[in-house]
């Protein structure tokens, strides 16, 4: 692949059964199409969960909400610069949850020129 330019969308959340984490998604065909080669090379060797990928830059890890109303309304209407950058580079991570927080471990580094 070359070099390509991604886009900051919107303000979002994902949703677990401990933690809300706030994102931001970052719009990129490019994306896409790795995702679907890597998913398509796997096939064989795992099971996905039914969650379509969502290409993201994570900001913050949530573990309380003390009002879900005001706190949903805030994330819907945060508006903010977007703004396009280069991706010369991706690294595949491998996330590991523990009590004290999530570690990322880099399994992978791919150069796009």
């Amino acid at each position: 692949f070359n070099k390509t330019v991604a886009t900051l969308g919107n303000l979002n959340l994902f949703v677990t059964d401990s933690v809300n984490i706030i994102y931001i998604k970052i719009d990129c065909p490019v994306l896409d199409i790795l995702v679907d080669m890597i998913e398509s090379t796997l096939d064989s060797w795992c099971l996905y969960d039914n969650q379509p990928f969502v290409a993201h830059l994570t900001l913050f890890h949530v573990s309380h909400v003390y009002d879900e109303k005001i706190f949903l309304d805030k994330i819907k209407n945060f508006s903010f610069e977007k703004m396009s950058f280069e991706i010369n580079e991706f690294k595949l991570k491998k996330i590991i949850t523990e009590a004290e927080g999530s570690i990322y471990e880099t399994v992978g580094r791919y150069d796009l020129w």
